[in-house]
């Protein structure tokens, strides 16, 4: 995929009718992970929810194509510094998977937002796991630090960091 057609703009509720159909693959791919084996409905994410929860809502392009999302916001609920921020939700639709999309979103979020940092990651998930721990680490150059919480009976990796590091290796 050439990176150059990739477009990553902050939106707002104008474009819910381009968020939907990846709220909902994200849904469903959440769902296998964090109530394997079940083909219950139940894990949505509504609109309202993105809307009220003070994030700020980025929609990824390529090509004028909607390739992902990021929801960024609030650690605070977390942490105690209220400061820091979360990512709080993230998602890259499977055909543009493996192709650096990803990292470049991820890149750019904490490129602007030069703030201390907390990614959150379900530790059943193994791909996720592994795109944030190699993401993480590559952008804060190891200068991370990576706790395991149990939350309702589910192991998180919570990875912390700085993106104001000014010694950090290019990205």
């Amino acid at each position: 995929m050439n990176l150059a057609n990739l477009g990553l703009l902050r939106v707002d509720r104008a474009h819910d009718a381009s968020l939907a159909p990846l709220m909902k693959q994200y849904c469903r791919e959440m769902r296998a992970w964090i109530v394997p084996g079940s083909d219950k409905e139940d894990f949505t994410y509504p609109p309202e929810k993105i809307w009220n929860d003070a994030t700020d809502v980025y929609l990824a392009y390529v090509a004028e194509a909607p390739a992902g999302f990021a929801l960024v916001g609030s650690a605070h609920r977390h942490v105690e510094d209220p400061n820091v921020r979360d990512i709080v939700e993230f998602f890259v639709a499977a055909h543009f998977r493996r192709s650096g999309l990803g990292r470049a979103m991820a890149v750019y979020l904490w490129d602007r937002y030069p703030v201390d940092w907390l990614i959150r990651v379900h530790q059943g998930n193994t791909p996720a796991m592994r795109f944030w721990a190699g993401a993480v680490a590559h952008y804060s150059s190891g200068a991370c630090r990576q706790e395991v919480r149990s939350i309702s009976g589910k192991e998180w990796s919570y990875f912390r960091f700085s993106s104001s590091n000014d010694g950090r290796s290019a990205h």
